[in-house]
């Protein structure tokens, strides 16, 4: 014997099993859809957030490195500049040494040379004298 379907019974379950479907769907799988919806959202949006910052990164890195280059490139440039200049300097004060060192040389022989013809009129002098004097005294008698 077959047992007999109740369609009141059947139409009350299908009734409450729309209801309760219902209820779920507002009360627990709206809200938990809606959660993970917003998590994703913001995991993406973190994601993207994320990829900017790094292209930022990337970016500032890069102009970071040039500047480093470019500050390099003007600390040789001016390193080199002074290096010229020291040299430059350098070679003015050589020369200018080198002439005031060949004046100096030039005056001390002047002077050596004054002294030198003092001292040979000096001495001429007195060879004279003491000629006179030995003539004198070898002969006996004054000249």
């Amino acid at each position: 014997m077959l047992p007999s379907i109740n369609f009141s019974l059947l139409i009350i379950q299908g009734v409450v099993f729309l209801f309760a479907l219902w209820f779920l769907n507002k009360a627990l799988f709206k809200p938990i859809l809606k959660v993970l919806h917003e998590r994703e959202e913001r995991t993406e949006g973190y994601l993207r957030k994320a990829e900017v910052v790094g292209e930022n990164a990337e970016t500032t890195f890069n102009q970071y490195k040039e500047k480093l280059q470019q500050a390099k490139k003007e600390t040789l440039e001016i390193k080199r500049k002074y290096i010229l200049e020291g040299t430059k300097q350098r070679e003015e004060i050589l020369n200018k040494s080198r002439k005031e060192a060949n004046n100096l040389l030039k005056q001390i022989k002047e002077k050596i040379s004054e002294e030198a013809e003092k001292t040979r009129e000096t001495l001429f002098q007195q060879i004279e004298d003491l000629g006179k004097g030995i003539v004198e005294k070898v002969l006996g008698r004054s000249i």
